[in-house]
């Protein structure tokens, strides 16, 4: 009898252990609800927010063994008029800045109607791809760090390609 126990239990064990590996390599699907987009990510994602002057802030983050990804939008005050080409040229400079990065290549993108920017940078200890997006008054940024000595080049554009804006954003 106990034979048999121990053997359910191992077998019990094996499967969850198989299954939980299996699941590690698939991507889920996020969209927080008034982020207005959806995109995949490795993984359930941390959220930090922030409020500073006329800005606020959402930033999720999640990883796996080889990048960071990071997904966020911000909400700047009614009141602020932006000029969209150069919020997003300070989205992207401020980003190479404070990674002590140098950029390597920028582009204009467009997704639904949005206006953005596609860039790359690189540091010591990481490569970076980019892409941010300014819709109104909210700020769309999506970020791939991939740690120095790694290829997730895959992932990344699996991650970069799956942004999709809401339609009723």
């Amino acid at each position: 009898m106990r034979k048999r126990i121990y053997a359910a239990l191992f077998v019990l064990l094996f499967l969850a252990t198989h299954v939980c590996a299996q699941s590690t390599g698939q991507w889920i699907k996020f969209a927080p609800t008034a982020g207005g987009f959806s995109i995949l990510l490795p993984s359930q994602p941390k959220e930090e927010t922030g409020s500073k002057d006329n800005f606020t802030s959402h930033l999720f983050t999640a990883k796996n063994e080889r990048a960071i990804y990071v997904v966020g939008y911000g909400d700047y005050a009614p009141s602020m008029h932006l000029n969209v080409d150069d919020e997003l040229l300070a989205l992207r400079d401020n980003f190479v800045r404070n990674f002590k990065a140098h950029l390597n290549n920028s582009r204009n993108v467009t997704l639904n109607q949005y206006p953005g920017l596609e860039f790359t940078a690189e540091s010591d200890q990481a490569s970076f791809k980019c892409r941010v997006y300014l819709a109104g008054n909210r700020v769309y940024r999506f970020a791939a760090i991939v740690f120095a000595g790694k290829d997730d080049t895959e992932n990344v554009n699996k991650f970069l390609g799956s942004v999709a804006f809401n339609s009723n954003r």
